[in-house]
C-alpha cells in the first residue's frame, strides 16, 4: 500500500507530537509510533491531523534533504541511518512498510537541530579555548560546567564535553554522570582539536 508523500509525512509529525515528542515502542494495549501511522493511514484509527502538522513535514523533508545535500557537495559522510531516512521518504509516494523507520525521522531532526544549537554553544562559550594544564601523571582541580551529557549503554559510561568556566573545551568520559556545574580533579590524557577548538581530554575524572 501507497501513500502520498505529504500525507505519509504529516501523519509521522503528527503521531510524534501525540506520543509527546518521542518515539514510543509498540507494549501491549500502547501502540507505538509506527502503530498509530499505520492506523491512521489505514483509516482504522484515525488522529486529528492539522495544517501545522503539514507544514512541519514540508520543512522536515526540506530540512533533511539540504543537510544530506550539502554534505555531499561538502564531500563529508552522511550517516547510514540518516540516508536511510531520507531514501525513505524521497518519491511521491511512500510505501506503508516504511512507518517504522520514518516514525523516527522527526526525532532525528530534533536531534540535529540540538546538536546545531551545541555547536553554537561551544562556538560561543570556547571561542578562545586554550589547552588546560600539561600531559602527565599530575592530578590537577579545575571547575567544569557540562553542555553535552550522553550514556553509552555498551561500555556503560558517560561521555561529557562542555567547559572550565573560563571558555576552556574539556571532554571525559567517567562512570559517573556530571550533569551540573561542579569541582572536579583529574589528569590530562591529551590536547586535541575538536570542531577547530582547542580541547583538553581528561581522564581520572573525581568528583571534588
Amino acid at each position: 500500500m501507497k501513500i502520498p508523500q505529504l500525507d505519509f509525512m504529516t501523519t509521522v509529525v503528527a503521531v510524534f507530537e501525540l506520543q509527546g515528542n518521542i518515539v514510543k515502542k509498540f507494549e501491549p494495549g500502547k501502540p507505538g509510533n509506527r502503530e498509530l501511522i499505520i492506523g491512521h493511514l489505514t483509516g482504522t484509527s484515525p488522529i486529528i491531523i492539522t495544517d501545522l502538522h503539514c507544514e512541519k513535514a514540508q520543512l522536515l523533508m526540506q530540512d533533511m534533504e539540504c543537510r544530506c545535500t550539502i554534505k555531499r557537495l561538502m564531500g563529508e559522510p552522511i550517516h547510514n541511518f540518516m540516508n536511510n531516512v531520507v531514501t525513505s521518504f524521497q518519491g511521491t509516494h511512500i510505501n506503508i512498510n516504511q512507518a517504522g523507520i520514518l516514525a523516527w525521522a522527526p526525532k532525528l531532526l530534533q536531534d540535529l537541530m540540538a546538536a546545531d544549537d551545541r555547536k553554537m554553544d561551544f562556538a560561543t562559550i570556547c571561542s578562545n579555548s586554550n589547552w588546560v594544564f600539561v600531559n602527565g601523571k599530575s592530578t590537577f582541580k579545575l571547575n567544569f560546567e557540562p553542555i553535552i551529557t550522553r550514556h553509552s549503554r555498551p561500555s556503560d559510561m558517560f561521555f561529557h564535553d562542555g567547559h572550565d568556566g573560563a571558555g576552556n573545551r574539556i571532554q571525559f568520559w567517567a562512570r559517573s554522570k556530571f550533569d551540573k556545574q561542579m569541582a572536579i580533579s583529574a589528569r590530562v590524557r591529551k590536547h586535541v582539536i575538536v570542531d577547530d577548538i582547542q580541547t583538553t581530554i581528561l581522564n581520572y575524572v573525581k568528583k571534588i
